[in-house]
């Protein structure tokens, strides 16, 4: 924009008059665009990228992030792993070229890092076989998420085909020392979604 000053003494003379004249620039914010939510187990090294910042009357000269956990990057594509579960908030601020009071804008985004969930199959155990009712209660039930993500249960006891569901019964077909395995997993998808925890069921014959 051009901004024209004019100043008259109001005495009409030819020197009576003066004009100034100064551009004025108005510059537009950048457009920080952090990209989307994240999911990631602890330890794991995700990749932050802002390339689809733009800045609509000039340049992006400075990209910095914040990780929410004290840590702290600058560039357009970085790394960055976190080292305990939790919920991060990570902003990116983008910096533009104009140096004016309206030269940087910041988005947010969430990571969610996932807690392992908690396999508990009960304890080491005896039991009887060969009566009619001598079915077996496997209990997953004090399995726990420290998310609190719903689980699924999946119980593997020996060779014999898994069984789905928080509390199940078996019934064993021969006596002996037979492992029993159970898998928990979240919702997450993750790696570090599933835990499993293994017991052993000594199953006795009657007589």
């Amino acid at each position: 924009y051009s901004l024209v000053l004019l100043a008259d003494d109001g005495k009409g003379r030819a020197n009576s008059r003066q004009q100034a004249t100064r551009i004025v620039h108005v510059n537009l914010p950048p457009d920080a665009e952090a990209g989307p939510d994240r999911m990631a187990c602890p330890g794991d090294t995700l990749t932050f990228d802002a390339s689809a910042s733009r800045d609509p009357d000039g340049t992006i000269t400075a990209w910095r992030w914040d990780f929410g956990d004290g840590a702290s990057a600058d560039g357009v594509t970085v790394g960055h792993a976190f080292g305990a579960p939790g919920t991060y908030r990570v902003s990116l601020t983008a910096i533009d070229d104009a140096a004016s009071s309206c030269s940087a804008t910041t988005d947010t985004l969430s990571v969610m890092v996932n807690a392992s969930p908690v396999a508990d199959a009960g304890g080491d155990r005896e039991v009887w076989i060969g009566g009619a009712n001598d079915a077996v209660l496997l209990d997953g039930s004090a399995s726990s998420d420290p998310d609190g993500q719903a689980l699924s249960h999946t119980w593997q006891v020996g060779d014999a085909a898994s069984e789905i569901g928080e509390r199940v019964r078996h019934t064993f077909a021969m006596p002996g020392d037979v492992p029993v395995t159970l898998t928990v997993s979240d919702t997450s998808g993750l790696a570090c979604g599933t835990a499993s925890r293994t017991v052993h069921i000594l199953a006795r014959q009657r007589e």
